[in-house]
């Protein structure tokens, strides 16, 4: 079973390509996320679903990891 959503790992838009996007959702892939510090909006979800913005979890209070 393939995953529904794929999140790049090193998040910037420079770590992938159109190529990369295509890949993607020919394997069914229906969303993929890149760390572009924004809401989703709409427009995001119809035009770039394999370039959806998201959030860095280290932006946030108590967000980093803790290992102890």
């Amino acid at each position: 079973m393939i995953a529904k959503t794929f999140c790049y790992p090193y998040g910037g838009a420079h770590t992938y390509t159109q190529e990369t996007k295509e890949i993607l959702k020919n394997l069914g892939v229906k969303f993929s996320f890149d760390v572009n510090y924004k809401d989703i909006s709409l427009e995001d979800i119809l035009q770039n679903p394999q370039a959806l913005p998201r959030y860095d979890c280290n932006l946030f209070e108590y967000g980093k990891a803790n290992l102890g």
